[in-house]
Parts: C-alpha cells; sequence; structure tokens
C-alpha cells in the first residue's frame, strides 16, 4: 500500500490522436487496483482509478484531451509516464540530456517576441511527464499561468527565457532589415541566444547536445548562429510533440501573457491578441488618444496593421 508521504498531486493533460485512442483505453483499463467507470459530459469515456490510497479521475474528451488528475504514488505516476510514452512516441527516443525551444508572439500585433528553452536529463523529463506538459495552445490562459509558474519553480536553473519588448523588437528588427535580413533571421538569433544559455547548463561537459526546435526557416539560417557551438540542431515538424518544446512553449506564452497585461496596463485599456480586425479598432484608439508614437510602446511596427491604423 501507497503511503501518503509518498503521494504526489497529479494533473496531466495530453492530446490523444484518434489512432491510438484504443490502446491509451487499454492502458488505463489495465490499471494495477479498482477501475471504476463514470459518466462526465463531453466525454468518451470516464474512470475512477483507486489502489491503497491512490485516487486518480480520468477523462477522455471528444475533443482529443486525455486529462488525468488526482494523488498518486508509484502505479499513478507509473501510468502517467506510460500514457505520455504512448502518445509522444518518437520523443522517448529523444538522447539525453537535450534542449527543446519555441517561441511565442511572432503572429502578435501587440506585445513582445518571446523565445523559452528548456534543459532536460532524466530528472527533468520525468517531471515534464509527470506536469502533463502539451502544446501551449492547447492550454487556457489560466491553466498557462499555473503550469507556467510550477515549471519556473521546478525547473529552476534549468530554463531559459529571452523576451523582446516592443521598443527593443522593433530596433532590432529595423537594424537586421537594414542588412537585408528578415524576421526569421531574427528568429534565429533569439533561439541561439536562448541554446547557448541552455548549453551552459551541461554539468558535467557531455559533449554535444541535441537541441530540438519547431521548424521556423531554412536550417541554415539557424546554424549559421550556432557557429562555435557544440549543439546539434534538429529542426522538426510539430516540435511541440517533444516534451522539451511543449514546455519551453508553456514558459513562452506564461511570459507574453504577463507582458501583454502589464503593457495594457501601461494604456489603460486591454490589449488583444492576434492581428485581426480587433487589434485594429484598438490600435486606432491608442492613435487618438496617446499619439501615432505610442503604438512603439506596445506594438510590432512592421506589421501591416500599423500603416492601417496610422494612414502611414
Amino acid at each position: 500500500m501507497t503511503g501518503k508521504d509518498d503521494l504526489k498531486s497529479v494533473q496531466s493533460n495530453l492530446a490523444v490522436p484518434g489512432e491510438k485512442r484504443a490502446t491509451v483505453r487499454e492502458l488505463i483499463e489495465g490499471w494495477d487496483g479498482q477501475v471504476i467507470p463514470r459518466d462526465d459530459r463531453y466525454c468518451e469515456y470516464s474512470y475512477e482509478l483507486m489502489a491503497g490510497s491512490e485516487r486518480l479521475i480520468v477523462r477522455q474528451y471528444s475533443s482529443g484531451t486525455l486529462q488525468v488528475q488526482g494523488k498518486g504514488g508509484h502505479r499513478g505516476q507509473s501510468l502517467v509516464r506510460a500514457l505520455a510514452a504512448e502518445v509522444l512516441g518518437d520523443s522517448a527516443d529523444l538522447p539525453l540530456p537535450h534542449c527543446g525551444s519555441d517561441e511565442v508572439g511572432k503572429g502578435d500585433y501587440f506585445g513582445p517576441l518571446v523565445v523559452a528553452g528548456v534543459y532536460v536529463d532524466e530528472s527533468v523529463l520525468g517531471e515534464l511527464i509527470s506536469l502533463g506538459v502539451t502544446d501551449s495552445k492547447r492550454l487556457s490562459d489560466s491553466r498557462i499561468e499555473v503550469m507556467g509558474e510550477g515549471l519556473e519553480d521546478a525547473l529552476s536553473g534549468k530554463i531559459s527565457v529571452l523576451c523582446l519588448k516592443p521598443p527593443t523588437y522593433n530596433d532590432l528588427y529595423s537594424r537586421l532589415r537594414g542588412e537585408g535580413k528578415n524576421l526569421n533571421d531574427m528568429l534565429a538569433w533569439c533561439h541561439s541566444k536562448v541554446l547557448r544559455d541552455l548549453e551552459g547548463s551541461v554539468d558535467p561537459p557531455r559533449g554535444p547536445v541535441l537541441a530540438v526546435i519547431d521548424k521556423f526557416a531554412r536550417e541554415g539560417v539557424l546554424r549559421g548562429r550556432m557557429k562555435g557551438s557544440s549543439m546539434e540542431i534538429m529542426q522538426v515538424e510539430r516540435g511541440e510533440r517533444y516534451p522539451a518544446v511543449a514546455a519551453a512553449s508553456i514558459l513562452a506564452r506564461h511570459r507574453f501573457l504577463k507582458e501583454m497585461d502589464e503593457l495594457s496596463r501601461t494604456v489603460e485599456m486591454p490589449l488583444p491578441k492576434g492581428a485581426g480586425s480587433s487589434v485594429d479598432t484598438v490600435a486606432r484608439r491608442i492613435v487618438k488618444e496617446l499619439g501615432v508614437q505610442s503604438l512603439n510602446r506596445v506594438a510590432k511596427l512592421h506589421f501591416v496593421n500599423t500603416g492601417r491604423v496610422s494612414g502611414g
């Protein structure tokens, strides 16, 4: 029987593709203990799992999200790891240690560009799986706040976050454009800075460390920024399927949301995300009430929105 001191809070959310749902359900129903069916709305199935002091609620939502929450000891934590390994698949084959990085804000007119990275060794990987990290785009803002703070606490010394606030972003983008470069070059500069910070986390040195990045440009653009580094760069489509990249996406979005709140207070009006019509409405109000120069404080000026709202 699991003692109370061995129990940990379990909160895991995994996006389960349709072709894996049958196998995932078999893993859950194979729980070493009581498996009690539940009737929860919006769920394909739901169970209460019990074994000794352990008690977990598992919900497979029709949207694809598999939620596991409750108190788990050895059995519960092993189940979460098994489910994550099944869903994440090839991510379990990455050599340890490795790094993951991701960015948030490149498609938002208001707010900063944030790039975050995570250094993953054996202990960190287990922590990420237990926390149920997943692509930040699948999480609500309130969940991002909770998970972001949890990751910052749990991974102290193993993360790096670079935040380019609008004035800094606009200055750097202008200088890069003057050199004939573009947004991808800026992203490469940001990712390389974060990865070089993480490279210093390797203790003791273990030779080349793999860096996994959600693909955003040709291989040469980032490799050119990583000259002299021993890191091996791997840009992949859907990089958030790897826990390291998923954790980086959560950390980046957490910082982005905090900065958006601060900028909203600065101009005394809520700043919407994205770059659509609602953004133009707020930008026009800023121009009218605070002057066109105020856009530099809160917005990425090279977006076409600037021309639409300023008449330039």
